[in-house]
């Protein structure tokens, strides 16, 4: 009897198709396909547009997290700031590391990537959408996580008001 390949038991697997590639390229620059039509809601709202490819990708980003991005999902997952934020959220063409649709805010942990790359369309799409963009750097997320926290909680309840 010969032996099978091993099967790959991860939630998705199903939506790659036969002999095509995981997405494993840099998260700030992937180019991305053909747009969806907004799908779901949340709390009445709708997603923003994405794509097939945007989805997929973002799945395998909440996976592998960098450090900093984990430390402030634990802090934020249980609306801590008042808001519910989703991690690795597609927005148009990019992945954007937390995002709230009601109030439209989206968190920016900024590491390497973000400032290696030009980040002016990418921001003005975000913008373009009604997102409010709050940027963090590594070391304010990993020295304090508490001050984040507050700043993000001032901008929604900012927001909300």
């Amino acid at each position: 009897m010969g032996s099978l390949p091993p099967k790959d038991y991860s939630r998705h697997a199903h939506e790659r198709r036969r002999g095509e590639p995981k997405v494993t390229s840099n998260r700030d620059t992937h180019q991305l396909g053909k747009m969806s039509q907004p799908s779901g809601n949340v709390h009445g709202m709708p997603r923003p547009r994405h794509s097939h490819e945007a989805e997929r990708f973002a799945r395998e980003l909440r996976k592998d997290m960098p450090w900093s991005e984990a430390r402030l999902w634990m802090a934020i997952r249980n609306k801590v700031t008042g808001a519910r934020f989703r991690r690795q959220v597609p927005i148009g063409r990019w992945i954007v590391d937390f995002a709230s649709l009601r109030p439209k805010i989206v968190i920016e942990i900024d590491g390497d990537s973000h400032y290696e790359h030009d980040e002016t369309e990418r921001t003005t799409h975000i913008e373009s959408q009604g997102f409010t963009i709050l940027r963090f750097a590594n070391e304010d997320v990993l020295h304090d996580v508490g001050g984040v926290i507050d700043t993000i909680s001032a901008a929604v309840e900012r927001l909300r008001g």
